[in-house]
């Protein structure tokens, strides 16, 4: 019998106890599969797929989780799997076998469990690849189906990547191999034992940093997500860890001092047991756990991107078409209803149009500066215009008298940002020199910012209409009138 033959007798006769390091084996290989069968997708690398570009960096961080976390996740599955199995080690030394024989062997072992695999694993992830693209597509909203596809890139990357990983492995664990003394080997099965040791604190620190990391997670928005992503990665890792190696010895050692329970039945062996196996595979627990929440979160990653961009959209641009004009009754950039006209032709529906009346004010800076850089230009609205604009984007509204002011910034994000200081400030109005008094500034558009209305100032009724009224004839260049149109499914 040959060393390849034994090897493969070895694995098919022991095959309950491979089925574990393989199986394990095989979903790393299904997971990478699916990621890197996206990525590679022909359509995606064109960019025909809408959103799919945006969360490909993303994707791509995941594959590299992915991978680091399948070599421990298989290296602690290898480990455990080749400590069973020292008593045959020992009988084959005992049989006359060198080491340099056994590594041979464990070698082909390696290999043959390597090859099943990758094999298992790419055809499980081809056959899943179909269901996970429609789910993909469904997250990011594309409206269109992902086609089926294997890209030959996919298959090369996971199944080279993957053997050059148990590779690695199995000559990390050919360096432990045959080193021990025979009688070591033939008593490692009935060496009792050690009783686990309990760490109260490392327990509470357990609970504590998963604890912490969770309610971090839950106060996390789209502005804190890069501050506290790092902090809330850490203390879940570190918490998940604690958990499963103290925390659920604590437990049970809590089960065992409730006497009424613990000596109900069979309950004494399961618990008793129960201590000793979470102890042994703490570590292994410990990996699928951050494995999967890796894999989970790189799903949700896809979903939480494609959300936030559109939100971001719409909050930047609440409206997909927007013009402004000159004049109360002028054309000269498009008339409103040939806009109308041009987007039903292409099958859109409209769901609201605007028109937002206004003056162009112009050099607004604050009173007393003299520098021409801090000027800037602001289209003046009157207070009920703006209001109602406000609560139908459900935006805070502004309550005015007098030469009272408020400007409205862009963007949520100049929220901590303000491009003037509030008080007293002044403005033109063609030749009209005005002072006002700017008394708040709210982050966050009700209309979409084009040209002249990037920045709104919203004043009193009476005082916009007299500001309005001085602005006459009604063509004068001064009056403004922003029109735009949101569409919908």
């Amino acid at each position: 019998m040959t060393f390849r033959s034994l090897a493969l007798s070895n694995v098919r006769g022991n095959w309950r106890a491979y089925s574990a390091f393989i199986l394990s084996s095989v979903f790393s290989v299904l997971i990478f599969y699916l990621y890197a069968a996206f990525l590679l997708h022909p359509d995606v690398q064109s960019g025909e797929i809408k959103g799919a570009l945006q969360v490909k960096q993303g994707m791509l961080a995941c594959e590299f989780l992915i991978i680091v976390f399948s070599f421990f996740f298989v290296l602690y599955s290898n480990s455990a799997f080749m400590k069973t199995r020292k008593k045959e080690f020992g009988l084959f030394t005992l049989f006359g076998m060198t080491r340099g024989q056994i590594r041979k062997m464990v070698l082909y072992e390696s290999a043959s469990i390597a090859a099943v695999s990758i094999a298992a694993g790419i055809g499980l992830g081809m056959l899943f690849s179909k269901l996970f693209f429609l789910a993909l597509g469904a997250l990011l909203g594309s409206g269109e189906t992902i086609r089926f596809a294997v890209p030959p890139a996919a298959l090369w990357m996971t199944a080279a990547g993957f053997f050059a990983l148990f590779m690695i492995i199995t000559l990390l664990t050919l360096f432990r191999v045959g080193r021990s003394e025979i009688v070591e080997l033939l008593r490692e099965a009935r060496k009792p034992k050690p009783e686990p040791k309990l760490s109260v604190w490392a327990a509470v620190l357990g609970f504590l940093t998963l604890g912490g990391g969770y309610a971090l997670a839950m106060t996390m928005t789209s502005r804190t997500f890069l501050v506290l992503s790092l902090p809330v990665i850490g203390l879940t890792v570190v918490g998940t860890y604690f958990l499963y190696a103290q925390g659920s010895v604590a437990i049970l050692r809590l089960l065992m001092r409730r006497k009424r329970f613990y000596y109900d039945r069979t309950k004494m062996l399961t618990v008793s047991q129960l201590v000793y196996k979470m102890k042994d595979n703490a570590r292994l627990l410990f990996v699928i756990t951050v494995m999967s929440a890796v894999v989970l979160s790189a799903s949700g990653t896809v979903y939480v991107l494609q959300q936030l961009q559109k939100s971001q959209i719409l909050d930047h641009a609440p409206f997909a078409i927007g013009f402004i004009e000159r004049g109360e009754g002028a054309h000269q950039v498009i008339d409103p209803a040939e806009v109308v006209r041009i987007v039903r032709e292409e099958g859109l529906h409209i769901t609201r149009q605007q028109e937002l009346s206004g003056l162009l004010g112009e050099h607004l800076a604050k009173e007393g500066s003299t520098a021409r850089k801090d000027e800037f230009d602001a289209m003046i609205v009157s207070e009920s215009d703006y209001n109602r604009e406000a609560k139908v984007l459900g935006r805070k509204t502004a309550a005015l008298a007098g030469d009272e002011a408020v400007l409205i910034l862009p963007y949520q994000e100049m929220e901590s940002y303000r491009p003037i200081q509030n008080g007293a400030i002044r403005l033109s109005i063609g030749n009209e020199r005005l002072k006002l008094q700017l008394t708040d500034q709210l982050a966050g558009a009700v209309t979409s910012p084009v040209l002249f209305a990037t920045y709104l100032l919203v004043v009193d009724d009476a005082r916009y209409a007299q500001l309005n009224a001085s602005a006459a004839p009604p063509e004068s260049a001064r009056q403004l009138r922003l029109r735009l149109v949101r569409l919908g499914a």
